[in-house]
């Protein structure tokens, strides 16, 4: 792939993939973030950082989310 692009076809692949500290933007639906945050947080380190950039919908259901709200959580939103 062109400028040292690289596909990966499953999560850990993906995740193993970026440098570290990772920083990983989801563009995903509302109803998609928690499910996509239980698979992520696991495969995550201290520094690595998660942004929410998907579409916006009230009410927002993962700001409550115990994954997003732990001490020290990786878990961002630019679109509150």
């Amino acid at each position: 792939m062109a400028l040292g692009a690289r596909g990966t076809t499953e999560l850990t692949q993906f995740v193993a993939a970026l440098d570290r500290p990772r920083h990983i933007w989801l563009m995903t639906p509302v109803a998609a973030v928690d499910p996509l945050l239980e698979q992520l947080v696991p495969l995550l380190e201290a520094d690595d950082t998660v942004i929410d950039g998907g579409e916006l919908a009230l009410p927002r259901r993962h700001p409550a989310s115990p994954l997003a709200r732990s001490p020290g959580d990786p878990f961002m939103s630019i679109v509150e």
